[in-house]
């Protein structure tokens, strides 16, 4: 994976203030999961920021539903891990309910679609690992934990479905 350049850096800085952060919070899923068509299969934060990104399609806990969501996808060993900070929110995201609901998923990265099961990590090497990894891969997520400070930031790693 590339390393994100000077100017992708930058707004990542950016997009990691609280103000910032707040917004995106509540909007960027939407801009993104529209643009993702548009952009040839990559994400305005993708493009903008450097980072790599999945659309997740979860089924929704209380709706059963799908809901589709771009999220920072990291790299990790056995498939790509997911990091639920939701931009330093106090509560989680939504598609984390769901995944306890129904760790079943589809993922799809690069144009690719394909079936994925959630696995929750627990604390301890591989979740420091992750993490590890996951703050190699965007600056923001070391403040946006700064600031969670009533919950546990969740983990799951997506791996391909049997």
């Amino acid at each position: 994976m590339e390393r994100a350049n000077v100017v992708q850096r930058i707004t990542q800085r950016v997009a990691s203030t609280r103000p910032v952060a707040f917004i995106f919070r509540y909007t960027f899923h939407h801009v993104d999961r529209v643009l993702y068509r548009v952009l040839g299969r990559r994400t305005v934060s993708g493009f903008l920021a450097g980072v790599p990104n999945i659309m997740l399609t979860t089924t929704g806990a209380r709706s059963g539903q799908p809901r589709t969501v771009p999220l920072l996808g990291v790299p990790v060993e056995d498939g790509v891990a997911i990091v639920g900070t939701r931009f330093g929110s106090p509560h989680h995201p939504a598609w984390y309910h769901n995944l306890l609901a129904n760790p079943h998923a589809e993922m799809e990265r690069d144009g690719t679609k394909s079936a994925v099961v959630a696995r929750s990590v627990p604390d301890g090497p591989e979740y420091d690992a992750v993490m590890h990894a996951a703050d190699a891969v965007y600056s923001g997520f070391p403040i946006y934990r700064r600031r969670i400070t009533a919950r546990r930031v969740p983990i799951f790693v997506l791996q391909p479905s049997a």
